[in-house]
């Protein structure tokens, strides 16, 4: 499954990406989420979420997210730690996503 991004009514759209786990991990872990903030000098957008043993995808919504550029490429990083602490790094996965053209 390849991951897009998806848009909303109006001014303010949302990265939405899907995972597959491939390798299920033995414990919960955390995930934490950074979207790329194209609005020039802002802080990227994040989101955190737990993946249990169970999870067979994990499933991603952005904050909102204004200031798109049609057809832009947008960098998504997902982060997994060990604990919620964020005390040490188990995955990272870097993704390009493309803004859709309207």
């Amino acid at each position: 499954m390849l991951p897009e991004l998806k848009t909303q009514q109006g001014p303010s759209y949302t990265y939405a990406l899907g995972y597959k786990i491939v390798k299920p991990f033995a414990k919960k872990v955390w995930a934490e989420i950074e979207f790329q903030n194209p609005e020039l000098g802002k802080e990227p957008l994040k989101a955190t979420q737990t993946i249990t043993p169970e999870d067979k995808e994990l499933l991603i919504r952005s904050p909102p997210v204004s200031g798109l550029k049609v057809s832009e490429i947008y960098t998504v990083v997902l982060r997994v730690y060990i604990d919620k602490s964020k005390g040490k790094l188990i995955a990272e996965h870097v993704q390009k996503v493309q803004a859709p053209t309207i």
